[in-house]
């Protein structure tokens, strides 16, 4: 009797073992093209103005008090080529707190290059509106970011051939093509 096309129960285990594998290392690899190719968002990051004496005892904002400058966590330190780059300049900034949405040029000022967040002194601003503490969500470039679009395109152009390669793999293994006969 000929077993040709049949594959027996351990070839299954050893696939999917393989597939396991394969799929784990491509989520690893997914999660680190990320910080190649896509700016990182920062989500709700709160800072209290009255801890950092930028509120006055009246709860108004000081704007002359340099406490009143927000400078972004994740801002890049001096020498670092992000720093002149402007496509790795803060975006998608929005400052709040629960409910308030400020606005910008109006209740704060954004000096994206830099990665500094001004608080103005206005009703939207003071600590009977807005509270003690403002949320601000920005996007930044990680430290492996690729500036030239050329390789965020190749880096993820990995994954996807990884992708394939795996497809390839369980189609051939599991004796749905029969790819490598060819070649016999």
């Amino acid at each position: 009797m000929k077993n040709k096309g049949q594959i027996g129960v351990g070839a299954y285990v050893i696939m999917a073992v393989a597939i396991i594998f394969c799929i784990a290392l491509l989520t690893a690899s997914a999660e680190q093209t990320s910080l190649l190719t896509q700016k990182q968002p920062v989500t709700d990051k709160t800072t209290d103005l009255s801890a950092t004496g930028c509120l006055t005892a009246g709860g108004q904002v000081n704007e002359s008090n340099s406490a009143c400058n927000i400078t972004a966590d994740n801002w890049y330190s001096a020498g670092d080529w992000r720093l002149s780059d402007s496509q790795c300049y803060l975006s998608a900034v929005t400052v709040s707190n629960d409910t308030t949405s400020l606005t910008v040029d109006t209740d704060y000022v954004l000096f994206e290059s830099t990665g500094i967040i001004q608080m103005l002194n206005t009703t939207e601003t003071e600590n009977g509106t807005i509270g003690n503490d403002v949320l601000i969500d920005y996007s930044y470039c990680d430290s492996g970011y690729n500036k030239d679009s050329g390789s965020r395109t190749i880096a993820n152009l990995i994954l996807l051939f990884a992708a394939l390669a795996l497809l390839a793999f369980i189609l051939e293994y599991s004796g749905i093509t029969n790819w490598s006969g060819m070649f016999r």
